[in-house]
């Protein structure tokens, strides 16, 4: 809501070797992404993003980064992301 999202959202994008541009839409709760598949991919970049504590459509923050985040930023978690989604740092 305050813009903190967007900022650690897309820094986390930005910071995966091979994205070229990262643009968080909070409206759509949405991430418009590019990158140079020969550097990166998909996996990589959700991954990186559910380390700083967002859950993506295929990977989970781990519940105490999540619950650390800023009060405005902390969201409800989707249940069925939860039940078939694996967190970020398990193969």
């Amino acid at each position: 809501n305050c813009g903190m999202c967007k900022d650690r959202i897309e820094r986390a994008a930005y910071s995966v070797r091979g994205v070229g541009r990262a643009d968080w839409s909070q409206e759509e709760q949405k991430l418009t992404l590019s990158f140079r598949s020969d550097r990166t991919d998909q996996e990589t970049v959700e991954r990186t993003i559910a380390k700083a504590g967002h859950d993506t459509e295929n990977f989970l923050a781990d519940d105490e980064t999540h619950a650390n985040l800023h009060h405005c930023c902390i969201y409800e978690r989707d249940p069925e992301l939860l039940r078939k989604n694996k967190v970020w740092n398990e193969e």
